[in-house]
Parts: structure tokens; C-alpha cells; sequence
């Protein structure tokens, strides 16, 4: 079995990876220390499980899940973090991981959550399922932007642009050219008035086409 373990902390990755060997006999895990490794590694190995932290610098972990999601990707996501805002959950739950797992966890319960999840099943631990299901997705829904003339791309364009990512890190993200984003930027710039990144991203607030800081 072949893993790899996104996550922007070498120690805590490496010590993951030992436990996962040794836990899953026979398995091999690499390492990916940013989504952009990570990204640049799924595109040539293929792998049975991917390990990704939320948390992280540049494309974040919920970045990674949609530009995954863009590649059509087959092989199962657990989100091992230690983040405990639950609409980051979710969002990671419907953007495509098969599971959340706390990095609290001891090897044990790791070792049972990733079973779930390699057969084929969503894991969730049951105290933080509770509280999703009392919770609705915080999706911005389609006639808040349809109204401005905005696509489902430019939205996508704008959420990344309110995360502060490089017109490169959106192209990465959302598998197409800089050149692409770029234009979908300078429509949003004129669409909203904005004369700037942050202008834009402020604006976009104000409109509620963003959540609020």
C-alpha cells in the first residue's frame, strides 16, 4: 500500500509515517512538506491513500481538496488535522475527504479510522458528527452571485483570492493556466469596482459573496 502524508511540519510527518509503517505492513509512505509538492507528486505516482493537513502555508489543505476534486481523483482523502472549526470540517467533508481524524489520536484509534476509510466508508469521530449535523454548510448559494453575473468559476477565483494566493497557486489549484486566472481576476476587478486584490476582496464581502473575517 503506497501513502501520501501532506503536511507542512517535517517532524510531525515523519512521525506519522513511522506509525503508519508500522501500523499497515508492507506500506510505503512519502512525505509532501506543501500542496504544491504534493500536487506535483500525484500528477506522476498514483497512491492508495492520501494523509493532508488543513493547516498549511500558500494552498491550504482545503485548497488541495478542491484542486484534487478538479483532477478527478479516485484515491481516498482523510483529513488528519488538528483544526477544530467545524465548517472547515465540513467544507473538507464536502469538497471530498472520506473522513476527518484529530490529530489527537492514539495509533489505535488512527489505525481503525483509516480502515473505514480504505473500505470505502466516510469516517467521522462521533462527538464531532454530532455537532455537524446541527450545523449547515456555510456554501455561498448560487443566486447570491448569479445576480452580478458572476460564474461558478470567478467565484472560485474570488474565494482564493480572500486566501491570499499567487495567480500561480490559483492555477495550480484550480488546474488551469495563469493566463485564465488572470482574466477571471480582471473581470472580478471590473464586476465589483475593486481597483486591487484587497479591494476586490473587500467589496466581495461587503455583497455577503464572502463570509465575513
Amino acid at each position: 500500500m503506497k501513502l501520501l502524508i501532506v503536511d507542512d511540519h517535517p517532524l510531525f510527518a515523519e512521525g506519522i509515517q513511522f506509525v503508519l509503517e508500522s501500523l499497515f505492513s508492507g506500506s510505503l509512505c512519502q512525505l509532501a512538506n506543501s500542496a504544491e509538492e504534493a500536487l506535483s507528486l500525484i500528477s506522476t505516482e498514483e497512491y492508495d491513500l492520501l494523509l493532508i493537513d488543513l493547516n498549511m502555508p500558500g494552498i491550504d489543505g482545503l485548497s488541495l481538496l478542491q484542486a484534487l476534486g478538479k483532477r478527478n481523483l479516485s484515491t481516498p482523502i482523510a483529513v488528519l488535522s488538528s483544526v477544530e472549526d467545524l465548517q472547515l470540517i465540513r467544507q473538507a467533508l464536502d469538497n471530498g475527504a472520506s473522513g476527518f481524524i484529530p490529530k489527537a489520536f492514539g495509533k489505535e484509534e488512527l489505525r481503525l479510522a483509516l480502515r473505514v476509510i480504505l473500505d470505502g466508508e466516510t469516517f467521522i469521530p462521533e462527538t464531532i458528527a454530532w455537532q455537524l449535523n446541527r450545523i449547515r454548510s456555510d456554501k455561498i448559494t448560487t443566486s447570491q452571485f448569479d445576480d452580478l453575473g458572476l460564474s461558478a468559476r470567478q467565484h472560485e477565483v474570488l474565494v482564493l483570492l480572500s486566501k491570499g494566493l499567487t495567480n500561480k497557486q490559483m492555477a495550480m489549484t484550480l488546474f488551469v493556466t495563469e493566463d485564465t486566472v488572470k482574466f477571471h481576476t480582471r473581470n472580478l476587478f471590473r464586476i465589483l469596482h475593486a481597483s486591487n486584490r484587497t479591494d476586490c476582496v473587500l467589496r466581495a464581502r461587503q455583497r455577503g459573496l464572502l463570509p465575513s473575517d
